[in-house]
């Protein structure tokens, strides 16, 4: 792919993320729910996701709550109990293990 086919299909990717709107104001970003659900399935951040599209975090987030979801919701339900069980036994089988790597 050349440099002119890499910047037309990123400008029509753009492009086709906004919607006609004969109201006042700003034209609505579309975000497609499949879409969204793919980057959190894939655990991609907020944030991660806003640069891939190019618009807003919160533009992201907005999205998300239209389709009742969240990042939040690929995170775990492990209980306190099990993670601080989880967390010693790593401690103890790498004792020299920083907070930084255990993130």
């Amino acid at each position: 792919m050349n440099i002119f086919e890499a910047v037309t299909t990123t400008l029509l990717h753009h492009l086709s993320l906004y919607t006609y709107n004969r109201n006042v104001g700003r034209q609505k970003i579309v975000l497609q729910q499949d879409q969204l659900e793919v980057f959190i399935t894939k655990r991609f951040s907020g944030t991660e996701i806003a640069n891939f599209y190019g618009v807003s975090r919160h533009t992201v987030a907005r999205r998300l709550r239209e389709f009742g979801t969240s990042v939040t919701t690929s995170y775990s339900n492990i209980s306190d109990a099990k993670l601080t069980s989880v967390v010693s036994s790593i401690m103890l089988t790498f004792p020299n293990t920083g907070y930084k790597r255990m993130k």
